[in-house]
């Protein structure tokens, strides 16, 4: 109704903003997002029937980055559970000590996945060792990782498993991030046929309504979309796909007139239709006949995916597809109209039958690909304009068709078994031509712009799978290696993105091998931004990667020079020593490499650990020669010219660090670099002198020469070399006084901003030394004019032979010139409102010191006010004010280590009972009889006869904060019978009533002195000690009586013991 139409607009942005929190790197805000999804977007709690309807509808509602999420999260779910299912693998068949190496993966890349990884990866270690005892919670997380199991199954499980691990236990959290993110709670079997009826109801509902034609627009895209549900579903849950009513559905849907209807079934078929002869062989047989029909008559996706699933449906299928293929043998021919389709088809076979296209090769590649299609140029004239791209719908048939032949022969040699050298030859020669003559293999000039893009692109992509093919690797030459690179900088935009993207795929997933990483520098000179950054992050992934594999296999450390990120820097540099516009004369081709390794290394060097290994790298590759060349002096002086400016980016970054030699060896591949023939040091340097090795912040633009009018128009022109200090300051000074009227408006600055006025005085100074320097300049000037200054400055443009490729449509600059006297003077003529005389230097010497910052007064700011000693109490029963303890230690003896470790264990047992964490309703409020002074810092002398130096005249120096807030007597911190004697925390009882215990032998006087009795300052303090050095026995019997109260009537032998220990706590 219209009401509800209403009411989801009004609610339709709230699923895409939630879905897009989950492009968030911390792997807490995912885990929101998907509990979000199961709990609030589609509540789980609701029946097959409600619950699919909400999902269609909330994903109808999704824009393209929302359903890029949702598919990206549905995929990240099922990875983890595939490391589950293999760690509870693991521990049912039982661990030995080579598959704990194993098993300690799984638990890391658990852990990865949930909020607190360390934590994580304590609690998981934890429940692997419960799970080998307890059988029944082992095939509790089984029942959630096994495929097909429907969801009340899944919510038993996780209800058993939450009873009995309980609240209590301490890796509850844990299990509950990882049951949100393992349990496949969102679909089962009887929501996947719901969901399937209800898209096909949608797609075939705008053929019997009667509505109005923008009604029916909506429901049918809305039923395409469904579509692309049921396949993100299908990818995630293949087995939930059983009932033979959903095959059924699908069935229909393939004779739907609509060509993506068709191919969207299809590809869920290809996930989901295993062994479907078996299960269901009616639908099998009525399937087959359509899909041999799809596969010659339709499109060319849709003939790829006729034949893989053909292959994935039938047991037979070998058979099925050999009578297919010598049809369609049969059928070639360079003008027959559904030409591509069948070509893409002999390349799914190929490549999933190989051993059924090998009888057929002859005469599918050489006979009809190689001397037909490809050496051949049929264009069709005035079918698209004559631009560098187009859609691949509206290139020419023969253009689609050479592409689809070049895929055929790179399956055809990629699964082949045995040796692929001969066959791999010509093929490897075929792309290297095509890369060579940029798109167009004969060089007639007879094809569009478009379509040598479209051709170039190809063969990039066929090499780039030859590639990722361990048996394929070796077999790519340099020459087409170093081809791939240049495609990186193609004029092209639309090559270049998908280039990125297909580096993306193959990096990320480490099937590229490591020297393709070193294409990815090459984004370094792209114009466009996003490109760029993408192209940056897409490194530091693949950085982050393979540092993490080699932490995870550091058995094989054999491996290190084919894994680790920074042996790509040999390879960027044999490729920059390779590069067309590189030249060492040039300083623009410098500037660009420059750029290029700036770009590479910084990512390599972000955590300042690997200087001294990156730098090895360097000199190992600057003793060696190529490879390709070994006798060619200018590739191998280009190579040691990139050498030293990897070594002036190094020493940039690590200015300040002292690189010690790296101890281990550096490998490097024999494929870029082969050893001298006399091991000579080469400290030769191939670069200026006076080379700026600062990155630029507008990268140069690098482009491949290509015969076309719009390549100037993709060209950027190389960033103006930064002015030194004093070009800048006169400039900027030449700029301000030529504008009278901008003098004028300037108002002076406050007086108190006292910063600004010493800029401003600054600026001044450093003007009136420029004046003298320009003047003393003339003067010499004019007393030798022949004489002629050397220019420090880096070389222009113009003063360099022009050998690059780069295009520059800016007009040239001037040449450098000493500026004569009289060219000084108009520079000069705005000084003659001033008077002419001279500025003396001792007049600016004596100026200096007014400017120094360090004599302005600073107001000071407290940040934090110092806490305010609390008041006294009253005690009950008592008038008096609280007295605070002093400890005063007498001069002689020989116990001062003993003293000083109990009192500083005694210290150490407080602070940690303070901030222990304790409820705030059990604390109690310090009551007076806990107040007790203590020292800010531990005792770490005790010296016989200098106390101000030790500290024990400032034992009172004050109440520490964590001393006010403490909520536990000293007196409770351990108990009076485990004591052991001297300790001084018996002495700082509050209590002075409390008898002395009969086991101590020794005692420590104690002084209670009120507030009015101490001192008002600090330094009064400091000056009179606590205890005089010279203090009789009677003077101490008098002391001692003050405190103890109760012990008059105690014989003198208690007293004297009292008066030894003063001495020896004293000392």
């Amino acid at each position: 109704s219209k009401k509800d139409a209403t009411k989801i607009k009004q609610v339709a942005w709230m699923p895409n903003k939630v879905l897009h929190t989950y492009y968030q790197n911390t792997s807490q805000d995912r885990l929101l997002v998907e509990r979000l999804l199961l709990s609030c977007l589609v509540p789980v709690s609701l029946g097959s029937k409600d619950r699919m309807n909400i999902l269609l509808r909330t994903y109808c509602l999704l824009d393209a980055a929302a359903i890029k999420a949702l598919n990206e999260l549905l995929k990240y779910q099922q990875t983890i559970r595939m490391h589950l299912a293999a760690l509870l693998k693991a521990i049912e068949q039982g661990i030995g000590e080579e598959d704990r190496k194993k098993l300690l993966n799984q638990v890391s890349m658990l852990s990865k996945s949930l909020p607190d990884s360390k934590t994580a990866n304590s609690d998981l270690k934890r429940l692997s060792n419960t799970l080998v005892h307890d059988r029944q919670l082992l095939k509790a997380f089984q029942t959630i990782v096994t495929p097909g199991v429907s969801c009340q199954q899944v919510a038993r499980a996780v209800g058993e498993i939450m009873k009995k691990l309980t609240n209590k236990n301490p890796i509850m959290d844990t299990i509950r991030a990882l049951m949100d993110r393992t349990a496949p709670v969102l679909a089962d079997a009887s929501c996947i046929t719901v969901l399937v009826n209800l898209t096909s109801s949608l797609l075939t509902a705008p053929t019997e309504a009667e509505s109005d034609d923008e009604d029916k627009f909506n429901i049918f895209i809305n039923g395409q979309k469904g579509l692309h549900l049921i396949l993100s579903l299908a990818t995630v849950y293949p087995g939930q796909f059983k009932a033979e009513e959903v095959f059924e559905q699908l069935l229909v849907n393939l004779k739907n007139p609509d060509s993506e209807v068709v191919l969207m079934d299809l590809k869920i078929l290809a996930k989901t239709a295993h062994g479907l002869d078996k299960r269901h062989p009616t639908v099998a047989s009525c399937l087959q006949p359509q899909l041999l029909k799809i596969a010659k008559e339709g499109t060319p996706n849709q003939a790829k995916q006729a034949i893989q699933v053909i292959h994935t449906v039938y047991t037979d299928s070998p058979k099925v597809l050999e009578h297919l293929l010598e049809s369609m043998v049969e059928m070639l021919d360079p003008e027959l109209p559904n030409l591509p389709s069948i070509v893409k088809a002999m390349g799914q076979i190929a490549k999933v039958a190989p051993k059924i296209f090998e009888g057929f090769s002859r005469e599918i590649v050489r006979d009809f690909i190689v001397s037909e299609v490809l050496t051949q140029d049929r264009e069709d004239q005035g079918e698209v304009e004559d631009d560098y791209w187009c859609e691949e719908d509206e290139l020419s048939r023969h253009t689609r068709v050479k592409m689809e032949g070049l895929h055929v022969m790179v399956n055809w040699v990629s699964q082949t078994s045995g040796d692929k050298t001969v066959i791999s030859t010509p093929v490897l020669k075929l792309l290297w031509a095509l890369l060579q003559q940029k798109g167009d293999m004969n060089g007639n000039c007879e094809l569009r712009l478009c379509s040598m893009s479209h051709l170039r692109l190809h063969a990039g992509l066929c090499v780039l799978k030859l590639a990722s093919e361990p048996s394929c690797f070796d077999l790519i030459p340099l020459e087409l290696f170093q081809e791939v690179a240049w495609l990186i900088q193609d004029p092209c935009v639309q090559v270049k993105q998908a280039m990125l993207t297909k580096l993306q795929k193959g990096l990320t997933s480490m099937k590229l091998p490591l020297e393709y990483v070193a294409l990815l520098a090459f984004y370094a000179t792209d114009v466009g931004k996003e490109r760029r950054s993408k192209a940056r992050q897409i490194l530091l992934r693949v950085i982050q990667l393979r540092r993490e594999y080699m932490i995870m296999n550091s058995s094989n450390s054999e491996r290190n020079h084919t894994v680790l990120p920074e042996y790509a820097l040999p390879t960027l540099i044999h490729l920059l020593a390779y590069h067309p516009n590189m030249d060492i004369a040039s300083a623009d081709a410098l500037k660009s490499s420059l750029d290029v390794l700036w770009w590479f290394l910084e990512p390599l060097m972000q955590k300042n650990d690997n200087f001294p290994f990156l730098k090895k790298l360097v000199e190992t590759v600057k003793q060696a020669v190529d490879a390709i060349d070994p006798f060619n002096d200018v590739i191998n002086e280009r190579m040691y010219a990139v050498c030293d400016l990897a070594f002036g980016v190094i020493n940039c970054k690590c200015s300040n660090v002292k690189l010690p030699p790296f101890p281990g060896e550096v490998k490097l591949s024999k494929k870029f670099f082969a050893p001298p023939e006399k091991l000579v040091a080469n400290t030769k340097r191939y670069i200026p002198d006076k080379f700026d090795f600062n990155p630029h912040r507008v990268p140069v633009a690098v482009e491949m020469e290509v015969d076309h009018p719009t390549v100037k128009k993709r060209l950027v022109v190389a960033a103006e070399t930064p002015l030194k200090k004093k070009s800048r300051r006169k400039f900027a000074r030449k700029k301000k006084i030529s504008s009278e009227s901008e003098k004028e408006e300037e108002e002076e600055p406050a007086a108190d901003n006292w910063l600004d006025e010493i800029a401003e005085k600054e600026d001044k100074a450093a003007e009136e030394e420029e004046d003298v320097e320009m003047k003393e300049a003339e003067e010499e000037e004019e007393e030798a004019e022949d004489h002629t200054p050397v220019v420090e400055d880096e070389p222009e443009l113009s003063d360099i032979e022009d050998t690059t490729t780069i295009t520059v449509e800016s007009p040239k600059p001037k040449k450098k010139k000493v500026k004569e006297p009289k060219a000084v003077k108009p520079s000069v003529q705005y000084k003659s409102k001033k008077p002419p005389t001279p500025v003396k230097k001792p007049e600016l010497k004596a100026k200096k010191p007014k400017l120094v910052v360090k004599k302005q007064p600073v107001p000071r700011i407290e940040l934090f006010s110092e806490p305010e000693l609390p008041k006294p109490r009253v005690t009950k029963g008592d008038d008096k004010p609280q007295k605070i303890v002093k400890v005063k230690i007498s001069k002689q003896g020989h116990s001062r280590e003993t003293i000083k470790k109990s009192f500083n264990s005694m210290y150490d047992q407080l602070i940690k009972n303070l901030y222990s964490p304790m409820p705030y309703h059990r604390q109690k409020s310090p009551s007076p009889e806990r107040v007790v002074k203590l020292p800010e810092k531990r005792l770490t002398l005790v010296s016989t006869r200098h106390q101000k130096k030790i500290g024990l005249d400032k034992v009172d120096l004050g109440q520490s904060p964590a001393a006010m807030v403490s909520s536990t007597p000293v007196s409770d911190i351990v108990p009076k019978s485990k004591r052991k004697k001297n300790d001084i925390r018996s002495f700082l009882e509050p209590s002075v009533s409390t008898p002395i215990s009969k086991k101590v032998k020794s005692v420590i006087p104690v002084r209670l002195v009120t507030e009015e009795e101490e001192p008002s300052s600090s330094t009064e303090d400091d000056e009179q000690p606590l205890i005089d050095e010279e203090m009789s026995e009677e003077t101490e019997e008098e002391f001692e009586e003050e405190v103890v109260t109760e012990e008059e009537e105690k014989p003198k032998k208690k007293k004297k013991a009292i008066v030894k220990t003063l001495k020896l706590v004293q000392n």
